[in-house]
Protein backbone atom coordinates (compact mmCIF):
# COMPACT_ATOMS: atom_id res chain seq x y z
CA UNK A 1 0.00 0.00 0.00
CA UNK A 2 2.96 2.00 0.97
CA UNK A 3 4.87 1.62 -2.28
CA UNK A 4 1.42 2.45 -4.29
CA UNK A 5 0.81 5.59 -2.81
CA UNK A 6 4.49 6.46 -3.24
CA UNK A 7 4.19 5.79 -6.97
CA UNK A 8 1.17 7.86 -7.09
CA UNK A 9 3.34 10.25 -5.44
CA UNK A 10 6.13 10.50 -7.75
CA UNK A 11 3.80 11.08 -10.44
CA UNK A 12 2.12 13.84 -9.56
CA UNK A 13 5.67 15.77 -8.64
CA UNK A 14 6.38 14.73 -12.10
CA UNK A 15 3.65 15.68 -13.89
CA UNK A 16 3.90 19.43 -11.94
CA UNK A 17 7.61 19.44 -12.84
CA UNK A 18 6.48 18.60 -16.44
CA UNK A 19 4.24 21.52 -16.84
CA UNK A 20 6.55 24.05 -15.10
CA UNK A 21 9.00 23.45 -17.19
CA UNK A 22 7.19 22.76 -20.60
CA UNK A 23 7.28 25.52 -22.74
CA UNK A 24 3.34 25.32 -22.76
CA UNK A 25 2.58 27.42 -19.85
CA UNK A 26 -0.13 29.96 -18.93
CA UNK A 27 -0.60 32.79 -21.46
CA UNK A 28 1.19 35.85 -20.90
CA UNK A 29 -1.43 39.20 -19.50
CA UNK A 30 -0.89 42.94 -20.27
CA UNK A 31 0.61 44.29 -17.39
CA UNK A 32 0.04 47.84 -19.27
CA UNK A 33 -3.32 49.17 -20.72
CA UNK A 34 -4.59 46.68 -23.36
CA UNK A 35 -5.80 49.55 -25.20
CA UNK A 36 -2.79 51.93 -26.34
CA UNK A 37 -2.86 54.86 -29.31
CA UNK A 38 -0.89 57.63 -30.71
CA UNK A 39 -1.31 60.14 -33.34
CA UNK A 40 1.58 62.28 -35.90
CA UNK A 41 0.12 64.43 -38.95
CA UNK A 42 -3.09 63.50 -38.28
CA UNK A 43 -2.84 59.47 -38.78
CA UNK A 44 -4.04 57.46 -35.57
CA UNK A 45 -2.92 54.35 -34.95
CA UNK A 46 -4.61 52.20 -32.15
CA UNK A 47 -3.85 49.20 -31.14
CA UNK A 48 -5.33 46.34 -28.48
CA UNK A 49 -3.30 43.45 -27.36
CA UNK A 50 -5.67 40.42 -27.16
CA UNK A 51 -5.13 37.68 -24.52
CA UNK A 52 -5.89 34.19 -25.04
CA UNK A 53 -9.36 35.08 -22.88
CA UNK A 54 -10.51 36.87 -25.20
CA UNK A 55 -9.40 35.14 -28.46
CA UNK A 56 -11.47 31.98 -26.84
CA UNK A 57 -14.73 33.89 -26.48
CA UNK A 58 -14.33 35.89 -29.58
CA UNK A 59 -12.77 32.85 -32.16
CA UNK A 60 -13.83 29.65 -29.89
CA UNK A 61 -11.75 27.04 -28.82
CA UNK A 62 -8.40 25.58 -29.92
CA UNK A 63 -9.35 22.99 -32.71
CA UNK A 64 -11.19 25.90 -34.50
CA UNK A 65 -9.19 28.81 -33.56
CA UNK A 66 -5.97 30.41 -35.13
CA UNK A 67 -5.30 32.61 -32.46
CA UNK A 68 -4.27 30.37 -29.63
CA UNK A 69 -0.92 29.08 -29.10
CA UNK A 70 -0.60 25.27 -29.90
CA UNK A 71 0.51 23.87 -26.60
CA UNK A 72 3.56 21.33 -25.84
CA UNK A 73 4.44 21.12 -29.71
CA UNK A 74 8.60 20.45 -30.69
CA UNK A 75 8.50 23.50 -32.53
CA UNK A 76 7.05 25.50 -29.76
CA UNK A 77 6.00 29.01 -31.14
CA UNK A 78 3.58 31.34 -28.68
CA UNK A 79 1.08 33.58 -30.30
CA UNK A 80 0.88 37.08 -29.70
CA UNK A 81 -2.01 38.82 -31.25
CA UNK A 82 -3.19 42.43 -31.53
CA UNK A 83 -6.20 44.42 -32.57
CA UNK A 84 -4.84 47.08 -34.95
CA UNK A 85 -7.23 50.75 -36.58
CA UNK A 86 -4.92 52.66 -38.64
CA UNK A 87 -7.02 55.79 -39.47
CA UNK A 88 -5.92 58.70 -41.99
CA UNK A 89 -6.88 62.46 -41.67
CA UNK A 90 -4.69 63.81 -43.25
CA UNK A 91 -5.11 64.93 -46.88
CA UNK A 92 -2.46 62.85 -48.43
CA UNK A 93 -2.26 58.97 -48.97
CA UNK A 94 -0.40 56.72 -46.50
CA UNK A 95 0.94 53.32 -46.83
CA UNK A 96 1.20 50.07 -44.97
CA UNK A 97 2.91 47.06 -45.09
CA UNK A 98 2.76 44.26 -43.01
CA UNK A 99 6.27 42.85 -43.44
CA UNK A 100 7.66 45.92 -41.83
CA UNK A 101 5.87 45.86 -38.30
CA UNK A 102 7.78 44.02 -35.58
CA UNK A 103 7.31 42.92 -32.15
CA UNK A 104 10.38 42.50 -30.03
CA UNK A 105 9.66 40.90 -26.85
CA UNK A 106 12.36 39.81 -24.10
CA UNK A 107 14.72 40.17 -26.82
CA UNK A 108 13.31 38.30 -29.67
CA UNK A 109 12.54 40.30 -32.56
CA UNK A 110 9.62 38.86 -35.08
CA UNK A 111 7.54 40.49 -38.08
CA UNK A 112 3.63 40.38 -38.24
CA UNK A 113 2.68 37.53 -40.34
CA UNK A 114 0.34 36.66 -43.15
CA UNK A 115 -2.24 34.21 -43.92
CA UNK A 116 -0.40 32.02 -45.78
CA UNK A 117 2.33 31.73 -43.25
CA UNK A 118 -0.13 31.49 -39.90
CA UNK A 119 -1.97 28.38 -42.13
CA UNK A 120 0.65 26.67 -43.02
CA UNK A 121 2.09 26.73 -39.81
CA UNK A 122 -1.39 24.81 -38.62
CA UNK A 123 -1.18 22.69 -41.54
CA UNK A 124 1.66 20.87 -40.13
CA UNK A 125 -0.33 19.78 -37.51
CA UNK A 126 -4.43 19.39 -38.78
CA UNK A 127 -2.94 15.15 -39.18
CA UNK A 128 -1.29 14.78 -36.12
CA UNK A 129 -3.85 16.55 -33.62
CA UNK A 130 -6.45 14.55 -35.62
CA UNK A 131 -8.36 18.00 -36.97
CA UNK A 132 -11.56 17.51 -39.03
CA UNK A 133 -11.58 19.09 -42.50
CA UNK A 134 -14.57 21.63 -41.22
CA UNK A 135 -12.21 22.66 -38.13
CA UNK A 136 -9.61 23.44 -40.33
CA UNK A 137 -11.88 25.43 -42.50
CA UNK A 138 -13.25 27.88 -39.98
CA UNK A 139 -9.63 28.22 -38.96
CA UNK A 140 -8.94 29.42 -42.22
CA UNK A 141 -12.08 31.45 -42.39
CA UNK A 142 -11.18 33.45 -39.43
CA UNK A 143 -7.74 34.11 -40.33
CA UNK A 144 -8.61 35.59 -43.88
CA UNK A 145 -11.57 37.61 -42.38
CA UNK A 146 -9.52 39.18 -39.75
CA UNK A 147 -6.06 38.69 -40.66
CA UNK A 148 -4.25 42.41 -41.55
CA UNK A 149 -3.62 42.29 -45.31
CA UNK A 150 0.04 42.45 -46.91
CA UNK A 151 0.02 46.18 -47.50
CA UNK A 152 -2.91 48.81 -47.98
CA UNK A 153 -3.16 52.15 -49.54
CA UNK A 154 -4.88 54.44 -46.50
CA UNK A 155 -7.07 57.02 -48.93
CA UNK A 156 -7.73 60.61 -46.66
CA UNK A 157 -10.86 59.38 -44.63
CA UNK A 158 -10.13 55.81 -44.93
CA UNK A 159 -9.91 53.03 -41.88
CA UNK A 160 -8.51 49.80 -41.46
CA UNK A 161 -8.50 47.94 -39.37
CA UNK A 162 -7.39 43.50 -38.23
CA UNK A 163 -4.67 41.41 -36.48
CA UNK A 164 -1.42 41.85 -36.02
CA UNK A 165 -0.13 38.34 -35.64
CA UNK A 166 3.15 37.03 -34.28
CA UNK A 167 4.52 33.84 -33.95
CA UNK A 168 7.79 33.26 -32.07
CA UNK A 169 9.55 31.16 -29.14
CA UNK A 170 8.38 34.09 -27.04
CA UNK A 171 8.55 34.05 -23.23
CA UNK A 172 5.28 34.26 -20.74
CA UNK A 173 6.89 37.43 -19.51
CA UNK A 174 9.11 40.47 -20.09
CA UNK A 175 9.27 43.67 -21.93
CA UNK A 176 7.50 44.52 -25.39
CA UNK A 177 7.55 46.62 -28.19
CA UNK A 178 5.02 47.34 -30.84
CA UNK A 179 6.69 49.31 -34.00
CA UNK A 180 4.64 49.81 -36.91
CA UNK A 181 5.96 52.83 -39.56
CA UNK A 182 3.78 54.49 -41.76
CA UNK A 183 4.84 55.28 -45.75
CA UNK A 184 4.50 57.68 -47.88
CA UNK A 185 3.07 56.00 -50.97
CA UNK A 186 6.30 56.50 -52.93
CA UNK A 187 7.89 54.19 -49.69
CA UNK A 188 9.61 56.83 -48.40
CA UNK A 189 8.83 56.29 -44.43
CA UNK A 190 6.53 59.55 -42.46
CA UNK A 191 7.00 57.76 -38.94
CA UNK A 192 7.27 55.27 -36.73
CA UNK A 193 4.88 54.65 -33.95
CA UNK A 194 6.13 52.51 -31.26
CA UNK A 195 4.11 50.62 -28.18
CA UNK A 196 5.82 49.59 -25.21
CA UNK A 197 3.74 46.45 -23.20
CA UNK A 198 4.86 44.73 -19.84
CA UNK A 199 3.63 40.67 -20.06
CA UNK A 200 3.41 38.88 -16.73
CA UNK A 201 2.03 35.60 -15.95
CA UNK A 202 -1.25 35.84 -12.89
Amino acid sequence: MKKHVYKIFVIIIFSVIFTISCPGKPAPMAETDVFQMDTYENIDVMVEFMDETILEVKHGHQAINPFLTLQYKLSFRRIIVFNCQIENNSERPVHFELKTIELTYSGITDHAHNENFIMSYFDIYQDDDDVADWEHRKKEAAVKQYVMGQEHTIQPGDIIQGYLVFMDKFPQHGDAELVIPIFETNETIITTFKFPYVFNIY
